[in-house]
């Protein structure tokens, strides 16, 4: 009963349609008198609907638009299907997984640097010096830290006085309101509008339109101090929750992380709201289950959610410079608790609703745990090794986990592999903030050189083999079986 590549490809590009309507259905876009009352229940007092929308659906939505694969929601339904249960009957389960792992421009955009001349966005180079406004009233330099290709998206053609410019929904423009400055998205602003354009100096312009325009290769760039710069003579902004204000990361999925938008007080409070979501789409579904059922989704939710928070405590204090010898069995057990806690999330939920009991849940909660850490080793390959087109649809800049100082498995075992020499260059490359281009291409070079890469590649492989042997060993013969066979395989051994 073979299963081609396609025929995964096509199941998860369904899912993901699939997934992406449920979410809406527990997560409107727009707020509602019924939604919150079905959320909060009857409530004394008035909600100030407008805060929920600006605080809590705007950051949370502005994050779920920018895509995403969705294995985690085919894991979970393939897993149901394969142990002999009709996934149709228990898809709104599918999101739970997803929603807890939760604007750009066209090629030709043309960028002002600090010498006058107009470049294509396309051709703009880190460490290029651009102009751009902080105060929206005078100019200043900056530096381009870092590039964007952020895939094929919509865009829309926005004309102000004689200036017009394509940009995506999400995008951000500076305008002026009674001599005050806000950052509006595209889609927020309408007709009359004042947005700030720079024509020999900087003034303001009236929207004349906006019109939807087709398709194209969108690009972000992210500028030093003031993240903002002028695109076709508009003034614009560069473009998951809680895990990125950790980090302190700049971009998440090539846009401007959502705390770098909404600030940090807004983006972990609507982060942490997406941790409690799924207790309500549970309390929502809880007629089509036994109280048993119910009962062990949610003890498996809360330990899961404890380990994770366990998975990425340690990752921050690893990234951060923490000085301690990390060893591979504790690199593979933080993976497990962080990247593998989705993973295994989704086919323990999948197990807990075919009536599995405690034994068997461990077994398949196994499975999805090496998938996700085969998956993490993977996504750190792909991170150093991919070039060109490869590169542009692996949604990452190049050398990102170096920039962040990540110490992932390849790390360990170069520093593991390396003389001492060479491992104190590593090491210090990976502790410096700011990493040029040549310090990213040295300590790729180092890893690459003293065999790490090779070998963490080597570890995945046999991780997706162990993976693959167990789920013929736990599952039946099916077809759902050799679907999620292909999932693993292609997950753990994907180019993007």
């Amino acid at each position: 009963m073979e299963v081609s590549p396609s025929e995964i490809l096509d199941y998860l590009q369904k899912t993901k349609r699939e997934v992406d309507r449920l979410i809406e259905k527990y997560l409107p876009k727009k707020v509602s008198k019924d939604w919150l009352k079905r959320i909060c229940g009857k409530t004394n007092y008035s909600f100030s609907k407008n805060a929920i929308q600006k605080a809590i659906l705007d950051p949370i939505w502005d994050f779920l638009e920018r895509g995403g694969k969705r294995w985690r929601p085919a894991l979970f339904l393939l897993t149901l299907e394969a142990l002999g249960k009709k996934p149709e009957k228990y898809k709104d389960f599918s999101i739970i997984p997803e929603i807890l792992h939760e604007g750009c421009l066209p090629k030709e955009t043309l960028i002002l640097k600090s010498n006058g001349n107009l470049v294509p966005i396309s051709k703009i180079k880190k460490g290029d010096e651009i102009l751009n406004s902080k105060d929206g009233k005078t100019l200043k330099k900056d530096f381009v830290v870092e590039k964007k290709f952020t895939g094929v998206k919509k865009i829309f053609l926005l004309k102000a006085g004689k200036e017009k410019i394509l940009a995506t929904k999400n995008h951000p423009f500076l305008t002026k309101t009674k001599n005050k400055f806000f950052w509006k998205k595209l889609e927020e602003l309408k007709r009359g509008d004042e947005v700030l354009i720079f024509k020999r100096r900087i003034k303001k312009e009236k929207v004349n339109s906006i019109a939807f325009f087709g398709e194209s290769k969108v690009y972000d760039l992210m500028v030093k101090n003031s993240h903002n710069f002028f695109a076709n003579n508009f003034l614009v902004h560069n473009s998951l929750i809680v895990d990125d204000i950790e980090d302190r990361a700049e971009t998440r999925r090539g846009k401007l992380a959502l705390h770098r938008i909404f600030g940090e007080d807004v983006a972990l409070n609507a982060g942490n709201f997406l941790y409690f979501l799924p207790i309500y789409i549970l309390k929502e579904n809880k007629k089509k289950i036994k109280e048993k059922v119910y009962e062990k989704i949610l003890e498996i939710y809360l330990e899961e959610m404890e380990k994770l928070h366990f998975g990425q405590g340690t990752d921050i204090f690893w990234h951060r410079g923490g000085k301690e010898k990390i060893s591979e069995k504790m690199y593979f057990q933080m993976t497990a608790f962080k990247t593998g806690c989705m993973a295994r999330l989704s086919m323990k939920l999948a197990g807990a609703l075919a009536e599995k009991d405690g034994i068997f849940l461990e077994k398949i909660g196994k499975i999805g745990e090496l998938t996700g850490i085969a998956f993490q080793i993977q996504d750190d390959i792909l991170d150093l090794t991919l070039k060109g087109k490869e590169r542009e649809k692996f949604g990452k800049s190049f050398g990102n986990d170096i920039e962040e100082g990540k110490r992932s498995l390849i790390v360990i075992l170069s520093l593991k592999k390396l003389p001492q020499k060479k491992k104190k260059r590593l090491i210090k490359i990976l502790d410096k903030k700011g990493n040029t281009i040549s310090e990213k291409k040295e300590a790729i070079k180092l890893m690459e050189k003293c065999g790490a890469i090779f070998e963490a590649k080597k570890i995945a492989e046999s991780l997706k083999e162990k993976v693959e042997k167990d789920i013929e060993k736990i599952f039946k013969k099916s077809k759902a079986r050799e679907l999620l066979k292909q999932l693993v395989s292609f997950l753990i051994s994907r180019k993007i």
